[in-house]
């Protein structure tokens, strides 16, 4: 009875712990990110890793060494992937209306912020992004026990070593309603821009001459003058690499016919890729270059057999808590209240809007800038701190099969972040439609990326310049906010449990689910080949 308690009050925290960490009802809780989250595969305390492989697989054979290693190769895609465009998207609209006339009702981005620049001047088109993201790899697992007692106390070592390949690509759906006549003629740049950062080797500089004009939205994202933030759609980006080592450390305290309990400790040492800003979506092996300290716990306990002791029932729970030490990322960044003021045009000194008030031709009067994207893109330290995982499994084991499902809450706190190098001291939005032909030198810190200034603002000419320069106090820092994801899944194994060398093979899948839009819908597969001695 007393077991049957411990299980019902597990359950039922588990439960509130799920229950309680989300609204459940918001499927667009957070817009304008330039930075988005994938949980890595094959981690501590995740079903990959968990299924069919607790610390008595050590022990199996008898008179062993007590080592055991399994060998995992899974693969899966996100699915459902339309929240991510509004993670990422200045608003909850997962379909976009760009407009060049700044008098166009239903205007979600003005096209010229884009750098998209027309004859008529009444460019117009309908855009969407769909993400896509693939996995695929094989994780490596060996657990050995140093120490024992015959009261069941034990110390043991693991380490971990996933080896993964990450495929992700953003697919831009435009229809144009108006091309506005074709792109507006006039000298551009073809400067390139080298200021210091290899990620912007093949930038033009935009200092003193307007950079080449897009005809879409789709050629916007892939402009030569945008040094960060680009898209090039329907081209998948791809990394393989050993997603993190992990070296783990943990004392049995219990391990019978009825019950087993373990605690642990260890360090996931980085040893993927990072983010680097220059694409959207990026692949990112592991996590994201952070070293990690955790600490969790498992333990479980029989519930079940029937009087042929053929079939026998197992509860396991598992609990991890990691700690993300801090480390420094690119990541574009937004003017507070102002989503997508990252892709918004700037001039990046006084001098700029100096030379578009004083230009003679009409064209980089208009046109001349610099990308926001290339300003507000700057080096952060960003701390993402704890996250926790839960997950609690039934154990089917019936003659040489064995049913695992379970179910698997993950969760981590809203990031903590800090500039890691001064800010521009000297940019401020540039207005795209002013009193003369837009441009020409004036700025206005109260404008939108879909909408231009509130006519009660007045727009600064060049001669009020500093009035409208955008501080590091103004800047919305790029962090990400506490997320968490439920994943189900389930698995069947085959273990022969006899021999010098017992061995399972398994294959199973898993289901993983957001309740909003901070992360993603995956499916896995994964398959297991196991052996102890």
């Amino acid at each position: 009875m007393k077991r049957c308690l411990l299980i019902l009050l597990l359950l039922i925290n588990v439960g509130l712990a799920s229950a309680f960490s989300s609204d459940g009802c918001c499927s667009c809780r957070s817009t304008s990110n330039s930075f988005i989250y994938i949980r890595p595969p094959f981690q501590i305390s995740s079903p990959e890793r968990l299924a069919h492989f607790r610390d008595d697989r050590v022990e199996k054979r008898d008179d062993g060494w007590f080592g055991a290693f399994q060998i995992v190769p899974f693969g899966g895609k996100a699915v459902n992937t339309e929240n991510l465009s509004t993670f990422w998207g200045p608003s909850c609209n997962r379909t976009l209306t760009v407009n060049e006339d700044i008098t166009a009702s239903g205007t979600d981005i003005l096209a010229n912020h884009l750098n998209i620049y027309t004859l008529a001047g009444n460019f117009q088109s309908k855009v969407s992004f769909n993400f896509d993201h693939a996995y695929a790899g094989v994780g490596f697992y060996y657990q050995q026990e140093i120490y024992h007692t015959h009261t069941g106390r034990a110390l043991w070592v693991s380490i971990a070593v996933p080896v993964e390949h990450v495929s992700n690509r953003i697919n831009i759906n435009e229809v144009i309603l108006n091309n506005g006549g074709g792109v507006l003629p006039g000298p551009v740049s073809d400067t390139p821009l080298t200021f210091g950062c290899d990620q912007c080797a093949t930038c033009l500089d935009s200092s003193t001459l307007p950079i080449p004009r897009p005809s879409s939205v789709t050629a916007a994202f892939a402009q030569p003058g945008w040094c960060f933030g680009k898209i090039n759609s329907c081209r998948s980006m791809s990394k393989t690499a050993v997603a993190d080592v992990e070296l783990r450390g943990a004392l049995q305290i219990a391990n019978n016919e009825h019950s087993h309990m373990e605690s642990w400790a260890g360090v996931t040492i980085p040893t993927g890729n990072a983010d680097d800003g220059r694409y959207v979506f990026e692949p990112v092996v592991g996590y994201n270059k952070h070293f990690i300290a955790f600490v969790g716990s498992t333990f479980g306990v029989h519930v079940y057999e029937n009087e042929a002791d053929t079939l026998r029932v197992y509860s396991e729970f598992d609990f991890n808590v990691q700690y993300f030490f801090a480390h420094n990322e690119v990541r574009a960044a937004d003017i507070q209240n102002i989503p997508w003021s990252r892709y918004m045009q700037f001039y990046n000194s006084e001098t700029q809007a100096g030379l578009a008030f004083d230009a003679t031709d009409a064209s980089v009067k208009a046109t001349l800038q610099t990308p926001g994207i290339n300003l507000m893109t700057q080096v952060f330290e960003v701390k993402p701190g704890f996250a926790r995982t839960f997950n609690v499994a039934w154990d089917i084991l019936w003659r040489c099969f064995e049913v695992e499902a379970g179910y698997n809450f993950y969760c981590k706190q809203a990031e903590c972040v800090k500039f890691a190098q001064p800010f521009p001291s000297d940019i401020a939005l540039k207005v795209i439609g002013g009193e003369m032909i837009g441009g020409a030198g004036e700025t206005n810190a109260f404008q939108f990326i879909n909408a231009m200034p509130n006519p009660l603002f007045c727009f600064d000419s060049f001669t009020a310049y500093e009035d409208s320069v955008v501080s590091a106090s103004q800047v919305q820092l790029p962090a990400l906010p506490a997320a968490l994801t439920h994943t189900l899944y389930l698995s069947v194994a085959y273990d022969t449990n006899c021999g010098d060398y017992p061995l399972f093979v398994s294959l199973g899948g898993s289901y993983e689910f957001p309740p909003d839009n901070t992360s993603m819908n995956r499916w896995m597969i994964f398959g297991k080949f196991g052996m102890s001695f």
